[in-house]
C-alpha cells in the first residue's frame, strides 16, 4: 500500500539575519500573485515588487524589510522578491522532482543494465586476439 499522505514543510526565509515565514501556497496566494502577474504593465517596478513582499511575507513585514518606499534599492528588493517567489515554490517543486525521479527509476535501471552488457561484451572482445589480415 502506498502513503498518500502529505504534510507541505513550513517554508521560513532569512532576510538580514530575521527569519520570515513565507505564505503557504494556498488559492487564495495563487489568486493574489495571478491578479498581481496581469497588472504588472500598470505598475512600477517598486509597486510590483513590493506587491510580491507583501503577497508572500505580508504587509507588516514588506513595510519592515522596505520602509523607505519608492526610494528603496530596486535591485534589492527585486532580488527578495524574486528568491521570496522560489521559496514560496519549493514544496511544490520538490513534489514536481520526487515525482519525475520515480518515473526515471525505470529507465535508469535499463540504462545501467545495458551499460553493465556493454561493459562485458567490451572486456570479452579485449580479451578475443583480433584476426589478421590474408596476404
Amino acid at each position: 500500500m502506498k502513503d498518500l499522505d502529505y504534510t507541505p514543510k513550513q517554508v521560513v526565509v532569512s532576510i538580514g539575519g530575521k527569519e520570515y515565514p513565507v505564505a503557504e501556497r494556498t488559492e487564495r496566494v495563487e489568486k493574489a500573485i495571478r491578479e498581481h502577474d496581469a497588472g504588472m504593465e500598470s505598475k512600477s517596478q517598486f509597486e510590483s515588487d513590493f506587491a510580491l513582499v507583501s503577497i508572500l511575507l505580508g504587509d507588516d513585514a514588506a513595510h519592515e524589510l522596505f520602509p523607505n518606499g519608492e526610494n528603496e534599492n530596486l535591485d534589492r528588493l527585486y532580488f527578495i522578491a524574486t528568491k521570496l517567489v522560489e521559496a514560496y515554490r519549493a514544496n511544490y517543486y520538490q513534489i514536481v522532482d520526487d515525482n519525475l525521479r520515480e518515473s526515471a527509476n525505470p529507465v535508469l535501471e535499463q540504462l545501467k543494465e545495458l551499460s553493465d552488457a556493454v561493459k562485458t561484451l567490451t572486456a570479452l572482445k579485449q580479451g578475443v586476439p583480433s584476426k589478421q589480415k590474408r596476404k
